[in-house]
């Protein structure tokens, strides 16, 4: 992700900063921000909404009966649009590159368990007549 996101203008980089916070910002250096944004888009939190996104995605796209292609393809580009892709255009086959640090803490998450702590989540929501669920 590092080497990615050093690849990026400072304008894509300040663009980056709207989805994750970073403290002074306008302050940094090129690379400090790079290492800031870095260190902000690998925290579990962000990782976690990142996996719940991409499993909402998919979701909503074998509903669809979208095929095994379009949705790497959509997953990818969400991906991309949140700073974690990029296309290699120098490759004969254009690649879609996915930085490897990136997919071992996504892979790291037990996609069943955030499900159920989800549900928990939902089913202990009060609500304001008076039951809950």
């Amino acid at each position: 992700l590092l080497q990615h996101l050093s690849s990026l203008t400072r304008k894509n980089l300040n663009e980056l900063t709207y989805m994750y916070p970073v403290k002074g910002k306008s302050k940094l250096k090129k690379q400090e921000l790079v290492e800031a944004l870095n260190s902000e888009m690998k925290k579990e939190d962000t990782i976690r909404d990142l996996v719940i996104i991409i499993e909402e995605l998919k979701m909503d796209m074998l509903e669809k009966h979208e095929d095994k292609d379009a949705i790497e393809l959509n997953i990818f580009l969400m991906l991309q649009s949140l700073g974690y892709g990029t296309i290699d255009f120098e490759s004969e086959t254009e690649d879609y590159v996915m930085a490897s640090d990136v997919t071992k803490l996504i892979d790291n998450f037990d996609v069943l368990l955030l499900s159920i702590q989800n549900m928990y989540e939902y089913s202990s929501y009060s609500y304001p007549i008076g039951f809950s669920l």
